[in-house]
């Protein structure tokens, strides 16, 4: 097995799957986020072929599939779409895993490019702790910024 076999089977077999699921349904919301959802950002991925790229850690993967698609979301109005944007120092993707202090995850309205407001903490940090700790919320907000 090759290394981007290694980095596939270690995300879609072990704990990062699931958490990485828990993880998207949190910033997607569950009007917009189900198991096949989840399959078919996985299949971008592919396609991406994210599972390659250089030093990747498992845990980045979901911010990396984040912020290949669109999602539709179902509301009383109608429908919306959101995208996610890494919000990074203009340079390579692995600045992402390397230097992740200086990354944001960003969720916004697709047709405005506006923030969305939920849920709080937009935009998001990019670090190990706080992919391990959404959808908890007893530790996530240890994780989000502080409004001073």
């Amino acid at each position: 097995m090759g290394a981007v076999e290694r980095v596939r089977t270690v995300f879609l077999y072990s704990a990062f799957y699931l958490q990485a699921m828990r993880f998207c349904e949190f910033h997607i919301g569950r009007n917009g986020f189900n198991e096949d959802v989840f399959k078919s950002m996985v299949e971008r991925g592919d396609q991406m072929r994210i599972w390659g790229y250089r030093n990747i850690a498992a845990w980045t993967l979901p911010y990396v599939l984040l912020s290949l698609c669109d999602f539709q979301i179902p509301s009383a109005k109608g429908t919306f779409e959101i995208q996610f944007h890494l919000l990074k120092p203009v340079g390579l993707i692995d600045d992402l895993w390397l230097k992740p202090g200086d990354c944001k995850l960003a969720k916004i309205f697709r047709d405005s490019g506006k923030q969305v407001n939920l849920p709080e903490g937009n935009p998001y940090p990019v670090s190990e702790g706080y992919f391990w700790a959404t959808g908890e919320s007893h530790l996530r907000h240890f994780f989000l910024p502080t409004e001073s």
